[in-house]
């Protein structure tokens, strides 16, 4: 599949790469539509927040999409439903994931930026997700959907 990765300063390219497989117990795969470019995505094209070592990140963290595959214990989502993304991962089991900051999490990845397992952004043909990331679109439009994390102040 198709991802548009920041491989340095002044160095972004789309590449091919391996699509995510299927979903596991409580992940999506979606077909991002829709997608903002952030300051974040300029501070790293500029040379600054571009992680030190580690693998090549697809870029986009602010989008909408459609799911297209369900993990097996997936009951909230469904195939064909459009949603936005919520770009943070926590991990569920810290102390602040316990009272419920997730924001806080020590653990915590942000989709396309940073963190172990930041690795898939929205700027490629399909994304892995976690369920609780996929946030229904309701009645808001796949282009709206694209707007809904800086308009939330993650």
């Amino acid at each position: 599949m198709r991802a548009t990765r920041l491989h340095g300063m002044r160095d972004v390219r789309l590449d091919e790469i391996p699509d995510p497989g299927e979903p596991g117990q409580f992940e999506v795969v979606a077909k991002p539509l829709w997608s903002g470019l952030c300051g974040s995505d300029l501070k790293g094209y500029l040379g600054n927040g571009i992680g030190e070592g580690g693998p090549l990140r697809v870029m986009g963290h602010e989008f909408s999409a459609v799911i297209t595959a369900v993990g097996p214990d997936v009951h909230a989502r469904r195939v064909g439903e459009h949603i936005c993304v919520m770009p943070l991962e926590h991990c569920g089991h810290c102390t602040d994931c316990l009272r419920g900051e997730f924001n806080l999490c020590i653990n915590r990845s942000f989709l396309g930026l940073y963190g172990a397992n930041a690795l898939g952004g929205g700027l490629a043909d399909l994304v892995l997700l976690k369920e609780y990331q996929a946030i229904p679109l309701e009645d808001l439009s796949d282009e709206q959907g694209a707007l809904v994390e800086p308009a939330g102040g993650l």
